[in-house]
């Protein structure tokens, strides 16, 4: 189920131009850590996915584990911020939301 995660947000970030098709993946990426975050071994899972290679992977991953384990997302919004690259935008204003209590994953 880790693995269909990645390759959801993979997807969702090849997407990007195609904003429609970008949310579904986001969307389905979004249900599966949910049902990653019901179990000891699955919320183990997404934790192992916050050093994924990919920017957008480790940024959906760490959002994905704010319930439960937000000190550890937080250094990965962070290390997401600066440098600068690819998703640091994102990965700012999601930090920004989870630290004035409106980040909200239980949807």
């Amino acid at each position: 189920m880790a693995a269909d995660f990645i390759a959801l947000r993979i997807a969702r970030d090849q997407a990007f131009n195609t904003p429609r098709k970008a949310n579904k993946f986001f969307e389905r990426a979004h249900a599966v850590a949910v049902r990653l975050r019901a179990t000891a071994e699955g919320r183990a899972a997404l934790l192992a996915i916050l050093d994924h290679e990919d920017r957008g992977v480790r940024l959906g991953a760490a959002a994905e584990c704010t319930p439960f384990a937000a000190t550890e997302a937080t250094k990965v919004f962070r290390e997401l911020i600066e440098p600068r690259g690819r998703h640091s935008f994102d990965a700012e204003m999601t930090l920004k939301e989870f630290e004035a209590g409106r980040l909200k994953m239980d949807w």
